[in-house]
């Protein structure tokens, strides 16, 4: 099997029937079409494409491929003693090693001003930006219920289960612990 993908080509050899080389085929690029979608450098419609060149501040929601590569890297930075790091793609576009080239050296001026923005870190930041916001809210979230699934195991993986057990003890509107009173009837 071969495609195209990012700029690039593939080929995959595999030991399998004739008849399930179709089926592969199509689940292979399914899967590239979605990485193309979410984490291509190249692409300048992808999410991350798109992140990396938002200047927004605002909290951003990413795609659940995103979430897992990030948890990866942070085991492979600390793995690696901080060699590896996903954030460094500002320093590697100011050197001219990214999608635009670039002629010359940096100025020591432009290298420090990227290096205030990078680091696994600034990643970490995110947690502390969503207590914020809970805290803000005077420990309402309104996710809804299907937010319940990602929001309290997502709390607690960081520690944070304190945080998570006193937004679903909230009684006051809204929270999850907020329920009507049942009407008053009179006996019939």
């Amino acid at each position: 099997m071969r495609g195209e993908t990012m700029g690039t080509r593939y080929l995959l050899k595999c030991a399998v029937s004739p008849e399930r080389v179709l089926e592969i085929q199509a689940d292979v690029d399914a899967l590239l079409e979605q990485f193309d979608a979410e984490l291509s450098n190249w692409n300048p419609d992808s999410w991350v494409s798109q992140f990396n060149q938002s200047e927004s501040v605002e909290w951003q929601d990413a795609p659940e491929s995103v979430l897992r590569i990030l948890e990866a890297s942070k085991t492979v930075h600390a793995l690696s003693g901080g060699a590896f790091d996903v954030t460094i793609s500002p320093l590697i576009e100011l050197w001219g090693f990214g999608s635009e080239n670039r002629a010359g050296l940096p100025d020591q001026t432009a290298i420090e001003e990227q290096l205030q923005s990078i680091g696994m870190d600034q990643l970490e930041q995110a947690a502390a930006h969503l207590v914020e916001r809970i805290k803000a809210k005077d420990y309402h979230l309104s996710v809804g219920f299907l937010g319940v699934n990602i929001l309290l195991p997502a709390l607690t993986e960081i520690g944070l289960s304190d945080l998570a057990y006193r937004l679903i003890q909230n009684k006051n509107y809204p929270s999850w612990g907020y329920s009507r009173p049942a009407p008053k009837v009179s006996p019939v």
